[in-house]
């Protein structure tokens, strides 16, 4: 019989937050986001506190929430240039879609799926 079969050692998945790589990440987005202000709508509160505690997130939120009501509401208050919503939120109320809260032409929707 022929040898057996070799192993790949397991994959590392790291997150570094200092990494060289990060770092120039967020220095290049602070041009990218500059001035723009955004809402962002999770239903799932530690996805929605982690992706609003990013560094270039955090300096252009205006609102983050988990309901589709409670960010619909700021969307029409605050008009942001910017929406980050996944599909599943908490208390969805019947009847209004999270396109609904883009009334703007000006306003960019960034929708995150499972």
């Amino acid at each position: 019989m022929g040898e057996p079969a070799k192993r790949r050692p397991p994959l590392k998945v790291e997150f570094n937050p200092k990494s060289e790589q990060l770092q120039a990440v967020t220095l290049k987005s602070k041009s990218l986001w500059g001035g723009k202000t955004a809402v962002v709508a999770m239903g799932d509160l530690l996805t929605l506190a982690a992706f609003s505690l990013f560094p270039p997130i955090t300096n252009t939120l205006v609102g983050s929430f988990s309901t589709e009501r409670e960010a619909l509401a700021a969307c029409k208050d605050k008009q942001p240039d910017l929406l980050y919503i996944t599909e599943c939120l908490e208390q969805v109320s019947a009847g209004v879609k999270p396109k609904q809260a883009v009334d703007s032409d000006d306003t960019f929707m960034a929708k995150f799926a499972k």
